[in-house]
């Protein structure tokens, strides 16, 4: 498991021993993921929306997009999960 996403188990109540002993890690490992990919989705969809903006001029839709897109894969990898 990712160790933010222990620190994130720990600060939420789930200590070591019960991760281990009730077997719960791989299911907050998958929980937390979904998460993280929802939270991408949406990044993803904003970027997209802001791509496609009339008002915007001159290619500055498309950075803005490009960089909320960056983010969004800054996220999954500082969480550590894959595509």
């Amino acid at each position: 498991m990712n160790e933010r996403i222990r620190e994130l188990a720990d600060q939420a109540g789930f200590d070591a021993v019960s991760l281990e002993v009730f077997n719960i890690e791989q299911d907050l490992k998958k929980f937390a993921d979904l998460i993280i990919r929802e939270c991408f989705q949406v990044v993803d969809d904003y970027a997209v929306g802001q791509a496609s903006k009339p008002e915007n001029y001159l290619g500055e839709s498309l950075n803005v997009s490009m960089n909320i897109i960056d983010a969004a894969w800054k996220i999954k990898e500082h969480f550590g999960v894959e595509e």
